[in-house]
């Protein structure tokens, strides 16, 4: 596996924004047709890609709820197939913390959008992903 290192101050958490602190609350991810077979996410779908500098998007779903997101998101013309929810808490006892980043594009407003910080090395993070593949609950799935 390549080896992909952010380089200090390359983060795409703003200076100021909020650590989420409630352990509880739920984040929820978006899982890829081709990561997601009978009902199984693979762990690629909880890893950062190196385009994403070690974090790995999510959405407060405390914010919004798992459908709504969802149908936002397909809305958008992006691929989701389900999505599952892993508490922050679940990230955090692995020393990924997560940020409230909210999103305000013209064409993709996101108010509930949120990083998870992983390692920077991709074979901790990929690490990481199958831990938190394990903890991830299913939350929604459309009916075909």
């Amino acid at each position: 596996m390549a080896s992909y290192t952010t380089q200090e101050g390359d983060s795409p958490v703003p200076s100021g924004s909020e650590q989420l602190s409630d352990p509880r609350e739920r984040l929820l991810r978006h899982i890829r047709r081709a990561w997601y077979d009978n009902g199984v996410a693979s762990s690629q779908n909880f890893e950062p890609m190196p385009k994403d500098r070690s974090h790995l998007s999510v959405e407060r779903g405390s914010m919004i709820g798992a459908e709504a997101a969802h149908r936002r998101w397909i809305g958008w013309g992006r691929d989701s197939v389900a999505v599952f929810g892993v508490i922050v808490g679940s990230y955090s006892e692995h020393g990924a913390p997560s940020f409230h980043v909210p999103i305000d594009h013209k064409e993709e407003k996101n108010p509930e959008h949120a990083l998870v910080r992983y390692p920077e090395k991709r074979s901790q993070a990929a690490r990481l992903a199958k831990v938190i593949k394990g903890k991830a609950e299913k939350i929604f799935e459309p009916q075909s």
